[in-house]
């Protein structure tokens, strides 16, 4: 059952038939709309290249469908990966780029990927490299799971069904909606159970955050968690599993540098916590470090040494996210590597 939005009928209360706006705070640097009920849309390029082609026919847009309407000639992977490219997250690649440029694209890390399939399907992930495998392999984007809260508009949704599905949120929060082909779906909700999300990184209209952690939470960030308390005097075991010995482990720093003693480790925390490193830097903090630029595309020797290998890749990930390239593990580069 197709659901258009309806910004109207959704967002202005209307008591006595008198249209109320209770809330609408409009940030113009990024284009994001916050409204009632915790609701954000943001206007950045992949939004506005799908709001503007959820119905098309072709790249070209020569022509355009009603809405449930077959795309057999655009379908959902494509669609995707030209929003992507609309932001710049393809490099290039442009949106009117060719159809068999997106079939074949060598990325940075000299993998080819074809980003005309999702790459995964309803057993999982394919052995064929495609959108997905692009998005995680490269730094473009996190896997954050069913994690829908830290979701932004111009993130991707990745659907078990079928030989896959995928979409893009143009609206987050209480109501995520996303716009998706086959078959011309327009601002809907999202579609499927099983999905996970990629939340995009290096988009020039999103900024990066701090990740909130707490226990039960596990993966690689956990694991940077631990290796940065380490370098801050615990001993944890560093297992990537937020459990009693890391909650206890936050708590103490938390009281040490006089933060709010409740265990989650939120901005405050991380930015007490984080650990800077350049050139010449040794221990478990550049440990952490290498850890993430990895997960990140790079293919460095993690041994805790900071040597040219280590600052070259420092470098290429700040010029990929658009951060100050010194070569220095900062706040900032880790903000972005967190996010």
């Amino acid at each position: 059952m197709e659901k258009t939005f309806n910004f109207a009928r959704k967002h202005i209360i209307t008591p006595g038939g008198i249209g109320v706006l209770l809330l609408l705070t409009i940030i113009i640097s990024g284009l994001l709309i916050w409204l009632p009920g915790g609701i954000t849309f943001a206007a950045n390029a992949a939004v506005q290249y799908a709001d503007s082609h959820w119905n098309c026919t072709t790249a070209a847009c020569t022509s355009k469908v009603p809405a449930g309407s077959a795309q057999p000639n655009f379908q959902c992977a494509e669609f995707v990966s030209r929003s992507l490219a609309a932001e710049g997250l393809i490099p290039g690649l442009t949106p009117n780029s060719p159809q068999s440029a997106y079939g074949s694209y060598k990325a940075k890390n000299g993998k080819t990927y074809d980003l005309l399939w999702v790459g995964a399907s309803a057993s999982g992930f394919t052995s064929l490299a495609g959108l997905y495998q692009y998005v995680t392999q490269n730094g473009i984007g996190t896997d954050i799971g069913k994690n829908i809260s830290k979701a932004v508009p111009g993130d991707v949704a990745i659907y078990f069904v079928n030989d896959g599905h995928t979409a893009i949120f143009v609206q987050t929060g209480s109501d995520p909606l996303v716009d998706a082909h086959n078959n011309a779906r327009y601002h809907v909700p999202n579609e499927y159970s099983a999905y996970t999300i990629l939340h995009m990184k290096g988009s020039g209209s999103v900024a990066p955050y701090w990740p909130t952690m707490q226990m039960g939470d596990t993966g690689s960030d956990v694991q940077s968690l631990q290796m940065m308390l380490n370098a801050r005097g615990a001993k944890l075991t560093v297992d990537g599993d937020f459990g009693p010995n890391t909650l206890a482990a936050v708590k103490a720093f938390q009281a040490a540098k006089k933060l709010a003693v409740d265990g989650i480790v939120g901005p405050q925390t991380w930015s007490a916590l984080i650990v800077t490193t350049q050139s010449g830097s040794r221990g478990v903090a550049v440990t952490a470090l290498q850890q993430q630029l990895n997960a990140h595309g790079a293919n460095l020797t993690v041994d805790g040494q900071f040597g040219p290998l280590t600052a070259a890749a420092v470098r290429s990930y700040q010029s990929s996210r658009k951060l100050t390239v010194n070569g220095t593990a900062d706040l900032q580069t880790w903000e972005s590597l967190l996010d």
